[in-house]
């Protein structure tokens, strides 16, 4: 349902505790111009997807804020 995407990044991501996968794009849903952070993470055989969706020029905004609450979850 996202039209008009545009991938700015995607990488490899290592920590101590965590390896998942990043991927920052933008995207039109109707009328809304989006800007999205995705960490994927495989663990025992389930994948999972972590989304943080801003209007693209607010994102700036909430990116701290949001990063912090992504790398908050654990999946146990």
């Amino acid at each position: 349902m996202i039209t008009n995407s545009n991938m700015l990044e995607s990488k490899r991501i290592k920590t101590q505790d965590e390896e998942y996968h990043k991927v920052i794009y933008t995207g039109d849903q109707g009328k809304y111009k989006l800007k999205f952070e995705q960490y994927y993470l495989i663990r025992n055989n389930k994948a999972y997807i972590l989304t943080l969706t801003c209007e693209k020029e607010k994102f700036v905004n909430y990116t701290d804020d949001g990063e912090s609450i992504l790398n908050s979850f654990v999946v146990k």
